[in-house]
């Protein structure tokens, strides 16, 4: 099991190398749909590695909350209320920055009305059909592809399994959820 953790630890370190600590976008937890709790697992290849955390994530009118877990152990535990974030290392190491984290969260699950008007000067997101496209001056930075079949607008975009191609920080999640509550 040691060997597994200093594995998971390279690893991510390895993915998070080119990576620097991105500003924060502040978009109101409200915006994110009704309250909810999902359970989530999350694929993470980087640097020619593959590897799975889970996730509970919980989101009310004033927080997004979420814990991930690697191994039956706690990785990461983050909690945003839209301005500030709140983070606490687990006893697994994990080095993706916790602001890319909840970014790339807000990407694909923000409404765009609200996601555009949080983004930084020079930034932009567009949006087709099952994609979305995050650009900084023009230049794709990251690509988020819902896979469950109808653009995000025609259903809660939750329920969708998502593919986020973060180009900019060469890295690619594939985010599978499921409601643990009523939606």
């Amino acid at each position: 099991m040691r060997a597994g953790l200093m594995a998971l630890a390279a690893l991510a370190l390895a993915a998070c190398a080119a990576l620097t600590t991105p500003a924060l976008w502040h978009v109101a937890p409200s915006s994110l749909g009704p309250d909810r709790t999902m359970a989530q697992q999350i694929s993470i290849d980087a640097a020619g590695q593959h590897w799975t955390i889970d996730a509970a994530t919980e989101i009310d009118s004033n927080h997004l909350r979420v814990v991930l877990m690697a191994l039956g152990l706690r990785a990461l535990s983050l909690d945003y209320d839209g301005d500030t974030l709140q983070a606490e290392k687990g006893s697994v190491p994990f080095k993706l920055p916790p602001e890319q984290l909840i970014n790339d969260l807000l990407l694909a699950y923000t409404p765009l009305d609200a996601l555009r008007a949080a983004l930084p000067s020079g930034w932009s997101v567009d949006a087709v059909g099952n994609t979305r496209t995050l650009l900084r001056n023009g230049q794709i930075v990251a690509v988020v592809t819902y896979l469950s079949g109808n653009p995000p607008a025609a259903q809660a975009p939750w329920a969708s399994r998502i593919k986020l191609e973060h180009r900019d920080a060469g890295y690619i999640l594939t985010i599978d959820s499921a409601a643990t509550d009523s939606e």
